[in-house]
């Protein structure tokens, strides 16, 4: 796989992943009382080892990557620097070079996340310049801008996926902050508003009931003793 493929996937994987362990950890590595962090949760051991070994990952897939991309920069403008030393002011040749309108943009979808593709149409290479005006000197350095132009399209496209995935992830992060810190207080907050309202009806049910009793054993009782003071008068 391409290291411009592989690096927004292994980043897009962790950030999946690392979304799973939070909530786990949210859920369990806090005392549900007071709120306080238990220490040595498996939840932030394991999101810990997760972001150590994404780094690590990451880094190995972008090891050389950054020194590509600036060694060609580099030698691109040197060359430039030298042709223009031995031949002057060169932007009438370069003003001569053709637009390249062979750049293309596609979007591809990874787990939810629109990211850009860009292809550059390889094309034979053909001199735009005459050869009596020029010198090797230029031909390196057209050559060397060849190879940055491929290199400023992969650049492109690995800057616009890292942002897409920076937005993701941000997008995440705020809807997991939104849920800790906003729903899960509300309905928590719901929840203990009904269960008291229920508790209180039952003690209200509980209290009515008693009171009916009461009236029934008193109703009971004055019956009982209206029919004996008529057995008593008899007697």
């Amino acid at each position: 796989m391409r290291k411009e493929l592989a690096v927004p996937l292994i980043a897009l994987l962790g950030g999946a992943a690392g979304f799973f362990l939070r909530w786990w950890e949210l859920s369990s590595a806090f005392e549900t009382d007071t709120g306080l962090h238990i220490p040595g949760s498996p939840a932030t051991l394991a999101l810990i080892v997760l972001t150590a070994a994404v780094a690590l990952i990451l880094a190995l897939a972008c090891r050389g990557t950054h020194r590509n991309f600036s060694g060609g920069y580099d030698q691109a403008f040197a060359a430039l620097r030298n042709a223009n030393i031995t031949l002057g002011d060169i932007g009438e040749i370069a003003e001569s070079v053709p637009l390249d309108d062979g750049i293309t943009i596609g979007y591809r979808s990874v787990m939810g996340v629109d990211i850009p593709t860009i292809h550059l149409e390889k094309r034979p290479l053909e001199l735009s310049y005459g050869l009596y005006d020029s010198n090797s000197q230029l031909d390196y350095a057209f050559l060397c801008f060849q190879k940055v132009k491929e290199i400023t399209v992969t650049l492109a496209e690995i800057e616009n996926a890292a942002a897409g995935l920076s937005d993701a992830i941000v997008k995440t992060q705020r809807r997991a902050n939104a849920l800790k810190n906003v729903v899960i207080p509300n309905l928590e907050s719901t929840v203990k508003y009904i269960s008291d309202s229920l508790d209180e009806k039952d003690r209200e049910e509980f209290s009515r009931l008693k009171v009916i009793k009461a009236q029934k054993s008193t109703k009971a009782k004055r019956k009982a003793a209206g029919k004996a003071q008529p057995d008593s008068e008899v007697c």
